[in-house]
């Protein structure tokens, strides 16, 4: 079954679940009570099956090999990058992003070789989930996807959206839905093993490993969505007095308004998955 009926189908199920105020003393995180129990089933299922698949698969496919499969998973995300900085109105990275995609699908050996990187035009993500954010629709409630890990309402449809126009769902060729599976497999163990690390270092210690995520995802994709690498403050959703997600002081920037620079120290991105690594708006991550 390819990734978006999955994902749809898991949407309805999380959508028959009706907030209820005994469920969560989060604003933000109406559906708690299924999220923890989410993320219990995630973090099981990556200590039995997906962390080891990820480290068999890494050793099997060492070094060149490795990154050339990253690369080329990255590089048919690219039309999808494309489409969502033209309807954030960014000509700039539009641009740039078409002529990676020319030139890695060609000089590139069909984006096994990052050539476009060489030449000093690195990849970087945009999906629909961020071209929302970016017109100012909220993030709605926080979720967590059996399997592919943390998101939101917001990004769930954004990803719907991304996988419907990826390119190579327009293009029919002999074993598509093999191949396709096989893409996404392979690409979420690759990015789970990217992870591994930074997302140990996350949570081991975590007095609540749940809610420690759940502020790293949030605080991550409300810094992808400005165009920072600085994480900005967010309310706690564990305060009752907090409202929802989103960040008290500035809103994010839209299309017509540049990002503002950070002003906390930088920081790389958390990691913001704990599986698969097929969270929204995260596959053919650079």
């Amino acid at each position: 079954m390819r990734r978006t009926l999955t994902l749809t189908f898991i949407f309805g199920l999380v959508a028959l679940a009706t907030p209820s105020a005994s469920w969560s003393r989060s604003p933000g995180d109406p559906w708690e009570r299924f999220n923890r129990r989410m993320f219990a089933f995630n973090q099981e299922l990556d200590r039995v099956l997906v962390r080891p698949l990820s480290r068999l698969t890494n050793g099997l496919t060492p070094g060149p090999i490795g990154k050339a499969i990253h690369n080329f998973i990255v590089n048919l995300n690219e039309p999808v990058v494309v489409a969502n900085d033209l309807l954030q109105i960014r000509p700039g990275p539009a641009v740039r992003s078409a002529f990676r995609f020319v030139v890695n699908s060609t000089a590139g050996g069909l984006g096994a070789i990052d050539v476009a990187k060489a030449l000093g035009d690195p990849s970087h993500i945009n999906g629909f989930g961020d071209t929302l954010g970016r017109w100012r629709v909220g993030p709605g409630p926080y979720m967590v996807l059996p399997v592919f890990g943390p998101s939101s309402v917001r990004d769930l449809f954004g990803t719907l959206v991304d996988d419907a126009t990826v390119p190579i769902q327009a293009i029919d060729f002999p074993y598509r839905t093999e191949v396709d599976i096989t893409v996404q497999f392979i690409g979420g163990l690759n990015e789970r093993d990217d992870v591994a690390k930074d997302l140990d270092t996350l949570l081991e210690g975590a007095a609540d490993p749940y809610a420690t995520l759940r502020s790293s995802y949030l605080q991550s994709r409300e810094a992808q969505i400005r165009g920072q690498k600085a994480l900005p403050d967010l309310p706690d959703l564990d305060d009752p007095g907090a409202g929802s997600a989103r960040p008290t002081a500035e809103p994010p920037p839209g299309p017509d308004k540049p990002a503002t620079p950070p002003t906390a120290p930088a920081a790389s991105d958390p990691p913001s998955t704990v599986s698969l690594g097929l969270a929204p708006n995260h596959w053919g991550r650079a």
